[in-house]
């Protein structure tokens, strides 16, 4: 698969990989946005309370956008992946099954 290819499968909610990456396991999927409601911030445990305190203050819903996450070699989540060149060229993505 190509990089549009490996995104329209991010899209369908696949999880994919390249073979070329050398870390064994790691695949990249869309985390998929959600409206978090106000009520929920002081909750939010991944929040710093500077934020939470700035986002209570506005009294209103906070919108999480989509994004593309990695699960790394270390068995992490890592949010916020991004694409190198290599990547983007590579025409070596597959779907995880």
């Amino acid at each position: 698969m190509n990089f549009g290819e490996a995104i329209a499968a991010l899209n369908d909610g696949q999880m994919v990989s390249r073979s070329g990456w050398n870390g064994k396991g790691m695949f990249v999927y869309k985390t998929v946005g959600n409206t978090v409601s106000k009520d929920f911030i002081p909750k939010f445990a991944s929040l710093p309370g500077s934020v939470k305190k700035f986002l209570e203050a506005k009294g209103e819903d906070v919108i999480f956008n989509s994004s593309i996450t990695m699960y790394t070699a270390a068995g992490e989540m890592q949010p916020g992946w991004l694409a190198s060149q290599a990547d983007i060229l590579a025409e070596d993505w597959g779907i995880v099954e």
